[in-house]
């Protein structure tokens, strides 16, 4: 894991051949970020194909769409750049990749997921300070019309880039709604009866991070100090949540 400005160029050092890019809506297309992160790729020498403008909370039918257009690619890596919606499809993709004969249905009971990294690797790059879902073990998909967690620890990435400049196009209010998510996960955490002494120390350091940097990046967006504060923020109540359980919230 890497937290840094800057950080995206980590993709210039992948190993591999081919990636299977899915990425989120439009503002990250518009900041060229997106062109920016394919060519670092090309420069290493991977073949990408990218599924782009993912911007809804994934369900069995969305990521079958996806698999159509993944599963004869023999990709090595499969990268996640967006939201929490848009890292929970790369995390199903990934493990309806690695095991093209299972539908998702059959990885409803925690941890069932086989075995992972048999043909690829997955790397999860955040564009907000909000989900965790780059640090968590699961990924929540909706099969039959209920939303379910997939839970297994094989969706814990192989890298995870936290890049603040990914966060400066965000609208003001996207900042604020998926920044109170993510201090409700430092809440969640702390109030579980499955805290520790360890996910208490990271719930109480990330809200405190969120809650001291929230305002000054709505008052200047381009402060990247306290964007990046934001995002490790994001990351340590992400973090807390995967270790212990989610609340009435996000029940």
């Amino acid at each position: 894991m890497v937290i840094k400005k800057g950080s995206l160029i980590r993709l210039k050092f992948l190993d591999g051949k081919k990636a299977f890019i899915i990425c989120g809506g439009q503002s990250f297309e518009k900041s060229g970020y997106l062109e920016k992160l394919e060519k670092h790729l090309a420069a290493s020498k991977i073949e990408i194909v990218t599924v782009k403008r993912i911007i809804k909370d994934p369900t069995e039918d969305s990521i079958n769409t996806i698999m159509t257009q993944l599963k004869d690619l023999n990709a090595d890596w499969i990268i996640g750049v967006g939201g929490g919606a848009v890292m929970d499809t790369a995390k199903l993709i990934y493990a309806l990749y690695e095991n093209q004969n299972m539908p998702l249905s059959d990885f409803e009971k925690p941890h069932s997921v086989p075995e992972l990294r048999k043909k690829a690797k997955l790397c999860l790059i955040p564009t907000t300070a909000g989900s965790g879902s780059e640090v968590s073990n699961s990924a929540v998909v909706t099969i039959n019309n209920k939303k379910t967690p997939i839970i297994s620890n094989h969706f814990i990435p192989d890298i995870a880039i936290l890049d603040p400049n990914l966060t400066i196009s965000l609208p003001p209010k996207i900042t604020v709604h998926t920044s109170i998510d993510a201090f409700t996960h430092g809440i969640e955490s702390y109030c579980s009866s499955l805290n520790n002494a360890l996910t208490n120390s990271y719930s109480v350091a990330g809200a405190k991070l969120i809650i001291e940097n929230l305002e000054e990046v709505i008052v200047s967006p381009s402060n990247i100090i306290a964007r990046e504060k934001l995002m490790y923020g994001s990351m340590l109540t992400g973090l807390a949540q995967s270790m212990t359980s989610v609340g009435g919230v996000h029940a």
